[in-house]
């Protein structure tokens, strides 16, 4: 039994809808713990004068679910978490319960914005917040869980992230592209798997591509936003920074943090390739 429970717990799963979209997640824990505590008034919430009942949990609950954002973010600097092919229901359950705790800190951390402060400063004031924000806020999370529940008893291999099944044994169909250049008579061509990354040079962009087991180096006339269009066909491939365009299919070592940005390493290339702090969290959505 206890094998089978390790293997439930290791398990692909789908990551939680609220883990892939924080901004969306916490607006809808807020409305949830809005309308959960205006219908039910459990656990026996009172108004925190000046405010009425309403406007109390209205404050608390937008300002705690603020909170959610912070516990992804916080997640995804970890190598744990921030790998979304290799997420199982093990990391999805200690996410639950890791946001959740943010999210209760966040409860108990707004209480001195909304009510006297003097009285709220000791454990039980605090662990009582946790708990209560804990009860309310774990009905919405944990719904998007168990939407996904069909995972852990499906017996087929899945692309959980996607939630598609592939067929295996189909041989790989490989995509051309063609690139245009501002010059009329000049463009390039080459297939999909081939591209490694794409680099701005002033008025020209550097591609670099894996051609016979070598990596040849091609230059043409484009500006790398147009490049950028152009490579929209091939779903592994993001702009990675102003200047670089990357197959995240070819990175074999990535270093660096969420906050200050990344350079990775990227098949048979000398060189490290930047990823901006802003796109970090999108390049992890990759990976």
């Amino acid at each position: 039994m206890k094998n089978e429970l390790l293997k439930k717990l290791e398990t692909k799963y789908p990551r939680n809808y609220i883990i892939r979209h924080p901004h969306f997640g916490t607006l809808i824990i807020a409305g949830f713990c809005l309308l959960f505590m205006l219908l039910y008034r459990p656990l026996d919430a009172k108004p925190a004068p000046p405010f009425n009942y309403f406007q109390t949990i209205l404050l608390y609950s937008l300002g705690a679910s603020v909170f959610v954002i912070l516990g992804v973010k916080l997640l995804n600097t970890t190598s744990f978490f921030s790998r979304r092919k290799k997420w199982t229901f093990l990391k999805e359950t200690l996410s639950i319960i890791f946001i959740l705790l943010v999210f209760g800190i966040g409860t108990y951390l707004m209480g001195f914005f909304i009510e006297p402060p003097a009285a709220r400063w000791n454990f039980p004031t605090f662990f009582d917040s946790v708990f209560s924000a804990f009860l309310i806020g774990i009905i919405p999370v944990s719904l998007f869980t168990l939407v996904n529940y069909a995972y852990l008893i499906s017996k087929e291999p899945a692309d959980v992230e996607e939630l598609v099944t592939t067929n295996q044994n189909a041989a790989p169909k490989r995509e051309s592209i063609c690139i245009d250049s501002t010059l009329k008579k000049e463009k390039l061509e080459f297939y999909s798997d081939q591209f490694i990354y794409a680099e701005s040079d002033g008025n020209y962009v550097v591609f670099y591509l894996q051609e016979e087991g070598q990596v040849s180096r091609k230059v043409i006339r484009n500006s790398i936003s147009n490049v950028e269009k152009q490579l929209s066909a091939i779903p592994q491939v993001m702009r990675t920074h102003r200047a670089f365009i990357v197959n995240v299919k070819k990175v074999v070592k990535k270093r660096g943090s969420i906050s200050s940005g990344y350079r990775l390493k990227l098949l048979n290339i000398d060189e490290e390739v930047p990823v901006s702090r802003k796109n970090t969290s999108d390049f992890d959505s990759f990976t």
